[in-house]
């Protein structure tokens, strides 16, 4: 293999494909590449979302002043805008703007 092909090769790793379209190579793995992303999206989601409730209820709770009705506010908006982010995140995965192209 050419020098420059090895450098690009080892540049862009995982997302490697063969010139030639051979996909048998050890660095293509496009379906562990796309569950890596869906992964990676969700655990990105239910992290921000563990700050989020607890900002969510603490601010409810100097509010109310109650702590059931703190924790059910926090409990409900985290479900809800989990699933708002996760879908938001794909959306973006989706979008090639400002994307670098290989």
């Amino acid at each position: 293999m050419e020098a420059w092909k090895d450098g690009l090769k080892a540049r862009i790793g995982p997302h490697w494909k063969n010139i030639n379209g051979n996909n048998n190579d050890k660095l293509n793995c496009k379906t562990k590449t796309m569950i890596d992303r869906r992964c990676r999206s969700l655990l990105k989601a239910v992290s921000w979302r563990i700050v989020a409730v607890f900002i969510t209820f603490f601010v409810s709770f100097i509010i109310t002043k109650e702590i059931f009705i703190a924790t059910t506010i926090g409990l409900t908006d985290s479900f809800i805008k989990i699933f708002a982010y996760y879908s938001h995140e794909r959306i973006w995965e989706k979008i090639n703007f400002w994307r670098i192209k290989n």
